[in-house]
Formats: C-alpha cells, sequence, structure tokens
C-alpha cells in the first residue's frame, strides 16, 4: 500500500488540530478529529454520543447496562474505521492512538505537538471563557485523560517520543512553520513510497 497516514498526538492547547487544518490544506489530503466518532457510529449503526463518552478517556464503567457496547468494543470498531479510511489514501489522524493502530499495516509520519503550560493556558483562555486557573486545572485534567487512555490501549507512553518521528515545540516554532517543515518531508516520503511500490510493480 503506497499510502502515507499522519498521526498528530498533542497536548491540549498545543495547535495540534490547527496543524491538522494547516496540513490538509497544504497537501490535499482529508482530516480525522472527533470526526472519526461519526464514522465509527455511521459503521456500527449507533448514536455518535457512544462514542462522545469515551472519546479518549478510559472509563471502565461504561459497560452493557444499557444495552450498548463496552469501552474496548467501541475502541475496536473506531479502530476498524480508522484502517479502512487509511486504505482509501492518504489522510491524518489527530490523536486517539491512531500512531499505534495503524503502525503494523501503514506507512506512517508520527507527529508529536507540546507547548510550555504558560503558551497553552494562554491558547485555551483565548478560546474559551476559562480564567487562568481553570485553563491550568483543564490541562492536567485533559493530560491525565489522553495518557490514560494512550498506555490502557497501547501500553505505552504517551509522550515516549521514541514512538514518534518528529516532536515540535510550538511555543518555539510557529504552527505554520512546524506545517510547512513536515510538508516537505511528507513529500520526500511519499516520493520515496511510490518509486518502492512502482519497482515492485515491475
Amino acid at each position: 500500500m503506497n499510502n502515507l497516514i499522519i498521526t498528530i498526538g498533542r497536548e491540549i492547547g498545543s495547535g495540534g488540530l490547527t496543524l491538522a487544518e494547516l496540513l490538509s490544506k497544504k497537501l490535499n489530503i482529508p482530516y480525522y478529529d472527533k470526526r472519526i466518532l461519526t464514522e465509527s457510529a455511521k459503521q456500527a449503526g449507533l448514536n455518535p454520543k457512544f462514542f462522545e463518552k469515551v472519546d479518549e478517556t478510559v472509563n471502565k464503567g461504561f459497560f452493557r447496562s444499557t444495552g450498548v457496547l463496552c469501552n474496548e468494543e467501541l475502541f475496536n470498531i473506531q479502530c476498524e474505521t480508522m484502517r479502512h479510511i487509511a486504505t482509501k489514501g492518504s489522510c491524518i489522524f489527530v490523536g486517539r492512538c491512531a500512531d499505534y493502530i495503524l503502525e503494523k499495516d501503514y506507512h506512517l509520519l508520527r507527529i508529536f505537538i507540546k507547548s510550555s503550560i504558560e503558551e497553552r493556558a494562554k491558547t485555551i483562555i483565548s478560546k474559551t471563557d476559562l480564567n487562568e486557573e481553570e485553563a491550568l486545572n483543564k490541562i492536567k485534567e485533559v493530560d491525565k485523560k489522553r495518557s490514560e487512555f494512550y498506555k490502557y490501549y497501547s501500553f505505552r507512553g504517551w509522550k515516549d517520543l521514541s514512538h514518534y518521528d518528529l516532536s515540535f515545540d510550538s511555543s518555539i516554532f510557529p504552527i505554520e512553520k512546524i506545517s510547512d517543515i513536515i510538508c516537505g518531508i511528507y513529500k520526500e516520503l511519499l516520493f520515496s513510497i511510490n518509486e518502492k511500490y512502482s519497482t515492485k510493480l515491475k
């Protein structure tokens, strides 16, 4: 398969979603953030709210008591949806263990975006009605949730950079500049993948 998938792990307030949007426009490939929940719900014939309840969360109490699928089953449906989308063409996945889910069967460019806690708090304050203390609490809460989710399903550390190909600090490098760097690397990797794929077909 000659698709190249970008996965973006990100700290809240670091600009990971903005990066995905920029890369999508510059590379003309789709990106999936929360939209993957809607796609998964369609595949399973379920209300998207069931996926939203467990989105990047380890919620061991959400089982079949109401007749819906348990966390692990919902996660597996999401995994299959990601794999199906990845077979259609190059794309971008934001969070949701995509780097782990797709690593065995797809060509990946795995990115992690971080930033200083001060800059992250400023970003959150600018986009919400939270004050500084509330923004800092939000950061701690979401970081903990994402870390637990990632470790629960992948058995490895969310911020362990050995599992990523590139890591950027958006408090040092502007997201626009980061997107330019990634675009250049992406195009070189995709060219190399296509060359190898063409050789195999000869």
